[in-house]
């Protein structure tokens, strides 16, 4: 299952998770950033060195780009 980092509040957080719904894709959404858990610790660095939501993760494979 798709897993999104990253606060519903982002836009760009949201854009993903606007289109796993239209596309009918199940995912889980964890929220990460501002007032939730950091991104400027080591093991979200290891997924996004620019510490930025979202990221995605689909087995094994890490995605941090929302507009890719």
């Amino acid at each position: 299952m798709l897993k999104i980092l990253g606060k519903k509040t982002s836009i760009n957080v949201r854009k993903v998770l606007w289109t796993c719904e239209e596309a009918g894709v199940d995912y889980l959404q964890e929220d990460y950033g501002s007032g939730f858990a950091p991104t400027q610790t080591a093991a979200f660095k290891e997924l996004n060195p620019n510490a930025l939501v979202p990221v995605l993760i689909d087995e094994g494979f890490v995605l941090w780009e929302s507009n890719s």
